[in-house]
């Protein structure tokens, strides 16, 4: 007996249960602009402290690296009595200008 009255329930058991999960499905995803911009705002804040610790630095030192080639380069061109090639040293402070100061431009344009 208690089987047929369980059986004769389970329907709009099922029922109800399937409209409280559609229900909070459905909130769940209604704000998918919301979502993306939680979504970007968390991968953010993981990658932030990485970038501005080890991926800065490390693109500084690779630049300041180069730097120190091209001054070199000029300084024995200008001993050689060669016309100096001033382009690249100037490309390479600006490089590493734009770099160091990138957490502090570079997050406010990302946003």
């Amino acid at each position: 007996m208690k089987i047929k009255n369980l059986l004769k329930k389970l329907p709009m058991i099922t029922a109800g249960a399937g409209a409280f999960i559609t229900a909070g499905t459905q909130f769940a995803y209604a704000d998918a602009n919301g979502a993306l911009n939680q979504a970007k705002d968390n991968v953010i804040n993981q990658i932030k402290p990485i970038v501005n610790t080890v991926v800065v630095p490390v693109i500084d030192v690779v630049l300041v690296a180069i730097l120190c080639v091209l001054i070199a380069k000029a300084v024995a061109s200008y001993k050689r009595g060669v016309e100096i090639e001033l382009l690249g040293i100037i490309l390479m402070v600006a490089g590493i200008t734009l770099v160091t100061t990138f957490p502090v431009w570079g997050w406010a344009l990302i946003g």
